[in-house]
This record gives C-alpha cells, structure tokens and sequence, in this order.
C-alpha cells in the first residue's frame, strides 16, 4: 500500500497550500481550456491568464510561509548553496540561446524582445510555479522516502493543471493522455527535485522548467542546438557545485 507517513503538520502544510493553489489556479485553467470563447476570457490577455494559473502556487506557498513562519524551514531558496552557479545556471543558457540563432541565421529565431520582454516575463511566470512546488512543497515532504516523495509531488503538480489534455478526443484519448502526462511529470519532478536538493537552488529548478517549456513553444533546430549546449553547462556547473546538500528535517 502507498502510505506517505506524513505527520499531522505536514499534512496540515500540504492541504493548506493545495487548496489556496487549486482555488486561485483552476479558474484561470477553465477560462483558458474549458471557455476560451467566453466574455471573460475575451476580456483579458492571454498573459493575465498565464499569470493567474502559474502563480497559484507561488501565492499558496508565501500564504503557507506566512501560516507556518515558526514551523518551517526553508532549504531550497534563490541563494541556495551557490547564488552565483545559480544565477549563471539561470541565465547564461539564454545568452547561449541568442548567440546559437546568431551564428545559425534561419533555423529558428527568437522574438525582438527576447531580452526586454520574454525572459522577464518567463521568469516571473516560472517563479509562481517554482516557489510553490520547490520552494515550499517540497521542503514540506522532506523526509518522506526518496521514490515517494517525487511520485506524490508529482501526481500533485500535475493534478494541479486540472484542464490539461482533458478537453479534446475520445474519453479513452483523454485517459491515456492524462496517464502519459502524469507519468512524465512525476519523471520531471524526479529530474527538478535532485537537482534541487543537490544544489538548494531555486535557479536551477527554475532554469530545467524554463527549457522544457522552451522545448515546445519555440521548437526549432536552434532550440535543440541551445539546448544540447546547456545540458553541458547544466552539467559542469553541477559536478562542481559545492555546499551542503544533505537531507535534513524542515519540520
């Protein structure tokens, strides 16, 4: 049997923040999935919508650090055990990302606003996610064992999207698509989440969710050339991470 052994605070962690996350995010699914045609979501941009899903989280995780500011304990944050690996890990994948679509003129541009507009944006739009599933959640599951730590942060995250892949094709369409994408998120979580504990950085959980979202809305061969050359950073910057990175109680 799946048995999580959560203590009662933890679970108290838990369901408090979901709800706040699930309550403020699904609305902004629905007008986007479920009413995209609708007078309300005619009425407001498609950022204020992405905003108003992603930032769920983010929102559900500064009220829980409020609930709980004398009983809980933060490891994963933007310093982590290196804020300059972090902030390179962040943002030097986007300088290398402009200078491969320099160098490879073609074969998959990025916007004119690439650096005014779309990585501030994408970074505002990545911490709401981030802060709540990393920064928040999965110091609260800390101490649970490895494997279903990430398989239970996984299913939550996902079931969190609510609408997505649920709204077109046949009802066994939709079950085998709902099941691929559990099971691919709990991998992602999996991938995040050491990476993470490695490091304690909210950067590098940020930067992999970046490059996977990156992955699909600008699918081009510059894309994939980028990416390739981020992995090796990726890499290198966490082969020589030092710090702590060892499990310890958040309760």
């Amino acid at each position: 049997m799946f048995k999580l052994n959560l203590d009662k605070l933890q679970k108290r962690k838990i369901i408090i923040f979901y709800i706040i996350a699930c309550l403020i995010s699904w609305p902004f699914f629905l007008l986007r999935d479920v009413f995209p045609d609708s007078y309300i979501t005619q009425s407001l941009s498609n950022k204020l919508i992405t905003f108003g899903y992603m930032w769920g989280p983010g929102i559900a995780a500064l009220v829980s650090f409020f609930i709980f500011k004398n009983r809980h304990k933060r490891t994963i944050t933007f310093k982590g055990t290196s804020l300059t690996k972090g902030i390179l890990f962040y943002f030097l994948p986007f300088l290398i990302y402009k200078l491969v679509t320099l160098l490879n003129d073609g074969y998959g541009d990025v916007p004119n606003d690439y650096f005014l507009v779309v990585i501030p944006t994408g970074f505002l739009l990545i911490l709401g996610e981030e802060l709540g599933w990393r920064g928040y959640l999965q110091d609260v599951l800390r101490g649970m064992t490895e494997w279903k730590k990430w398989v239970f942060l996984g299913f939550l995250w996902e079931t969190w999207h609510f609408t997505r892949g649920m709204t077109q094709g046949t009802i066994p369409g939709i079950i085998l698509r709902k099941l691929f994408l559990y099971v691919t998120v709990i991998g992602l979580t999996f991938l995040i989440g050491k990476l993470t504990e490695r490091t304690r950085s909210l950067f590098v959980a940020m930067a992999i969710h970046t490059w996977v979202n990156m992955l699909f809305e600008y699918n081009s061969i510059n894309t994939y050339i980028a990416t390739g050359i981020n992995i090796l950073l990726w890499v290198y910057l966490i082969y020589n991470w030092k710090g702590k990175s060892e499990e310890t109680s958040s309760q």
